[in-house]
Order: C-alpha cells, then sequence, then structure tokens
C-alpha cells in the first residue's frame, strides 16, 4: 500500500518572496541614508548597522565598529581627555534599556590632532518584541565663518 500526500506551497512562497522584498526595501532607505544608524540590543551589544555605521563614516571612529561588538564597553572606552560624550552615550542607552530613561538627542565635538569634529548622536527605545534602542550619530556641517563686507 502507498500512502502520498500533496500540498501547495505557492502562496506560502510568494509570502516569503514578499517578506524578502520587505526587508530589502527598508534595508534600502536605511542604507541609503546620510546618518550612521545602529540598533543595540537589551544586552548593549550593536546588532544591526546600516552602511555609513560600517564605514565609520558620519560616527567618530572611537564609537563606529563592526557587528556584534559590545557597544555600551566601546562608548565607555572612547572617554578620556575630557571627553564624556561615550559614558553619556552608554547611559542614556543603559537607562532606555531600563525603561528608566526617555529618548535623547546631545551635540559634542570629537578628534585627534586637531581635526575636532561636531557630532549629534540621539537614541530611542525601538517598538519591537524585545528591547532595542536606534542609535543615531550625524557628522555635522562645518561652520565657516561669514565674511565681513
Amino acid at each position: 500500500m502507498l500512502v502520498g500526500c500533496l500540498q501547495d506551497v505557492t502562496e506560502q512562497q510568494r509570502r516569503e518572496a514578499r517578506l524578502e522584498d520587505a526587508e530589502a526595501f527598508t534595508r534600502g532607505i536605511i542604507d541609503a541614508l546620510p546618518l550612521a544608524i545602529g540598533v543595540v540590543d537589551g544586552n548593549g551589544r550593536l546588532i544591526t548597522a546600516n552602511q555609513v555605521w560600517m564605514a565609520g563614516g558620519n560616527a567618530p571612529a572611537a564609537l563606529s565598529g563592526c557587528k556584534s561588538l559590545d557597544y555600551l564597553a566601546r562608548c565607555r572606552a572612547a572617554t578620556g581627555d575630557g571627553f564624556d560624550a561615550g559614558a553619556r552615550l552608554a547611559d542614556g542607552i543603559e537607562a532606555l534599556l531600563a525603561g528608566t530613561g526617555d529618548p535623547f538627542v546631545f551635540g559634542y565635538e570629537h578628534g585627534r590632532d586637531g581635526q575636532r569634529r561636531a557630532y549629534q548622536s540621539s537614541a530611542l527605545l525601538m517598538s519591537t518584541l524585545t528591547r532595542q534602542v536606534l542609535v543615531v550619530h550625524e557628522l555635522l556641517p562645518v561652520r565657516q565663518p561669514v565674511a565681513m563686507a
């Protein structure tokens, strides 16, 4: 005796293709933005980042990096020589993850050898099933002196 079973998986394959398209669309938008955007998980680890972040383009080198790193530890390690933005960022993210903080934005300068650049960092708790924080670093334009006539 031979028993068989058939199942039409066409609709499931269509759903999977739509999901892949939606993910690629969303990733394309995030990667097209000129901001360094990353997501930190409940353990303080960077779990995903856009291309600008990965290239270190708009985030200070001490704060940018690869996926799956301990981002909060990296922020704290960037503190020194009067630079406290790393610790402030880590403290703010930890408060968001603990449910005791509010979204925040702050500006700071960072750099070495006279090459200081102005940045703005922000963080907010994401609406996901697990606690995750969206972190954005923006390189601010260099202010040019105004010529007086």
